[in-house]
């Protein structure tokens, strides 16, 4: 710059509106520095904060049920260096709440006085009159979560001939899956006799409403021919509850009518049919899709809530196709979400498929019966460690079932090519069957697996849990069988790998499991009660099999008190009265199963209170039983110690038992064998004389002698 010279330079600022400050810091300072080769100076101008107002918003939950409260807690102050006056508190109240209180009976929670002054359209303003320098205050006060009621009912029958196109589509969710409830706070500076509106400053607090997510069934069905249908459908928005059951019968046949001016339209569309359904409370989605089929016959039943997804569906199809699908994943925002129960089928041909899948809980329970000629590919994953599947072409025969980390399944399938037609155009299989099965166990490093491929026929039955797998049947073609258990493989402590390839019959079974604390069958029980708040109660159940031999099934049953309401449980129950009992379908060697039981503890329930629990499971012609009791007092539990107890029982008659997926004899090389040391014949013996002495005296029999 020459001498003389000189500029302007012009900044504008806006304060950030979440700064905070208080009585020692209500200045800003700005510093302006200017240098050149010769020398430097600098300026320093501060500005005072005229506003001073701050507010803060919280809410008592995070998340809330319909037909709840929700408490607000708004803090204010001021904390400038002169007097505001004309301070007001403005609360906007989200859509599908209400204030709870009638105006004229309004009381709240202030250190400081305070006067509602509007309560109208869901807008809520107190006046706080002047506040000094320094000054606060709190504001304490409830609304009500609205419940949304709307049911909705409908039934149909429809029979004729012609081109049919149906769509329909019912959902419970809610337009915003939260509530955001924003309050800001207002006043006025004077100076010089002057009146000077201080820009407001605001503050929010979100509580998400549980289930606001919703349920949504779609369904869509189109063809030309002859056409029956028989649905009912209910929608009920309380409990984000939609049903559907529908039997259908169409078979294609092209069809022409006739129109003004001597036109005519023809229709040779195949039928298809395709039903979704989308639970984003629980995370599943269900998908059901017949396409180009030309005679379609199928019974459908849908129920989906807060609680569940039931699917339960009988179809019968003719030179079409099938494609049925499952997912449940975590309830992540929808980038992180993570899939960790998966199904996928596909057919082309003629089959009849009998589906259902019961998503309760934390559990899920899936059946399949499928039969037909054509192209058919089946994929099972019933948890992140587990896989069951074949596909192939010829004729395919297949019954699966999985639960609570059991797969068994029954297949025969004969290899042959298969020409089919869909939309109008030719499809050829030629594939031979393959069919696997592998389950992992992350604890202790296992991984056992079996895969058959490239066979002209296959016939097996197979039974698989986490940490065992075993089959018998016979098969042409190429059979691999793995097992490895390790951290990884420099760290390998065992190995066993076996190719087969030709025509066999195969009888195997691989099994690891830990030390059993007794050399026979056995259960042990226990139960842990927790008070998450003041009138609901947590049971925690874990049975264990602690013997020797797989047991199943196993049936668990809670007795509740007069004065618990059972609400929900991490396994779907059978219920009667105060009697809740489970049933799975098998409890492996050293595993522990754990059951959550949510209840409701009434009003009038006198402490303290006992509820007891006991589970029974079954080896061939013998019975394990176990029991226990818990102590709940007013705000802590107090566990008693178990009683646990085995006894032997042969039914009037022998016959082979049934588990929930149908008889199942697993070969003798499954089982442990029943020869033992004299040492551990000893040990056993101990144990049998300390169960006989500790019955009825609540002891534990698991004390090391």
């Amino acid at each position: 710059m020459n001498p003389g010279d000189h500029g302007t330079i012009e900044i504008f600022t806006k304060l950030k509106g979440n700064l905070l400050f208080d009585e020692n810091n209500d200045m800003i300072l700005n510093i302006c520095r200017i240098n050149n080769s010769e020398n430097k100076s600098e300026f320093r101008l501060t500005t005072p904060v005229v506003s001073g107002l701050w507010i803060n918003k919280t809410a008592d939950r995070e998340t809330v049920y319909t037909g709840e409260d929700i408490i607000y807690t708004i803090k204010y102050g001021y904390a400038g260096s002169d007097l505001v006056g004309d301070v007001y508190i403005t609360d906007y109240l989200p859509k599908g709440v209400e204030p709870a209180f009638q105006e004229e009976e309004y009381t709240y929670s202030s250190s400081r006085s305070v006067r509602l002054v509007l309560n109208k359209d869901n807008i809520l303003r107190w006046e706080a009159g002047d506040l000094s320098p320094g000054e606060n205050g709190t504001i304490v006060f409830a609304v009500h979560v609205s419940k949304r009621r709307m049911d909705f009912a409908e039934a149909s029958s429809v029979t004729g001939d012609g081109y049919t196109y149906v769509r329909k589509f019912l959902s419970t969710a809610e337009e915003t899956p939260s509530l955001t409830n924003r309050v800001t706070i207002s006043g006025t500076y004077y100076e010089d006799q002057s009146e000077i509106p201080l820009p407001p400053v605001s503050a929010s607090a979100s509580v998400s409403v549980i289930g606001a997510a919703g349920t949504v069934v779609r369904t869509t069905e189109h063809g030309s021919g002859h056409y029956e249908e028989d649905e009912r459908t209910t929608l009920k928005l309380e409990n984000r509850s939609i049903t559907l059951k529908k039997e259908i019968f169409a078979k294609h046949v092209n069809t022409s009518f006739s129109l003004p001016n001597n036109r005519s339209v023809k229709f040779e569309s195949p039928w298809s049919d395709r039903t979704e359904a989308d639970n984003r409370v629980l995370g599943d989605v269900l998908t059901e899709n017949y396409l180009y089929t030309d005679t379609l016959r199928k019974n459908i039943s849908l129920d989906v809530d807060m609680n569940q997804t039931v699917y339960k569906s009988e179809s019968d199809f003719k030179n079409g196709m099938a494609q049925i699908r499952y997912k449940q994943h975590t309830l992540d925002l929808p980038r992180s979400q993570k899939i960790i129960k998966e199904l996928g089928e596909e057919y082309s041909g003629s089959f009849r498929v009998m589906e259902s899948i019961d998503s309760y809980g934390a559990s899920t329970k899936y059946q399949k019966s499928a039969l037909g000629k054509g192209f058919a590919a089946s994929d099972l994953r019933p948890n992140p460690y587990q896989r069951s599947y074949e596909f192939g072409s010829g004729y395919y025969s297949s019954e699966e079932a999985a639960q609570s980390g059991f797969v068994v399944k029954d297949v025969k399938m004969l290899y042959a090519p298969s020409n089919e037609t869909a939309g109008g155009r030719n499809l050829s299989y030629a594939v031979p069957w393959g069919e696997g099965m592998w389950t992992k166990d992350p604890k202790i490093g296992l991984v056992i697996g079996e895969g058959i491929r490239s066979a002209t026929s296959v016939n097996k039955e197979a039974q698989m849990g986490r940490s065992f797998l075993s089959q018998l049947g016979d098969f042409n073609g190429t059979l691999e069988l793995k097992m490895a258990m390790g951290t990884n493989p420099k760290n390998e402590t065992h190995r066993v790998e076996q190719v087969f390839s030709g025509s066999f019959k195969t009888e195997t079974a691989l099994s690891v499991a830990v030390a059993p604390k007794h050399l026979r069958p056995h259960l042990w029980i226990s139960k842990e009660a927790i008070m998450t708040d003041s009138e609901t109660c947590l049971f925690l159940i874990n049975v264990t099999n602690d013997g020797n031999k797989l047991l199943g099934p196993l049936n668990i049953t809670d007795i509740m008190p007069d004065g618990l309401i059972f609400l929900n449980s991490s396994m779907r129950p059978e219920i009667n009265g105060r009697i809740i009992r489970w049933t799975m379908p098998g409890l492996e060697i050293g595993k522990t199963q754990t059951i959550k039981l949510y209840t409701r503890v009434r009003e009038d329930m006198g402490y303290p209170f006992v509820n007891s629990v006991s589970a029974e499971g079954r080896y061939l012609d013998q019975v394990a039983v176990a029991s226990n009791f818990t102590r709940v007092d007013m705000g802590y539990y107090l566990p008693i110690n178990p009683v646990s107890n085995f006894e032997m029982a042969r039914p009037f008659g022998v016959f082979p038992e049934r588990m929930l997926w149908g008889e199942w004899q697993p070969s003798p090389c499954f089982n442990m064998t029943s020869w033992t040391p004299s040492a551990y014949q000893m040990i056993e013996e101990y144990y049998d004389k300390l169960d006989k002495a500790t019955v009825g005296y609540g002891s534990s029999p698991y004390e090391v002698p």
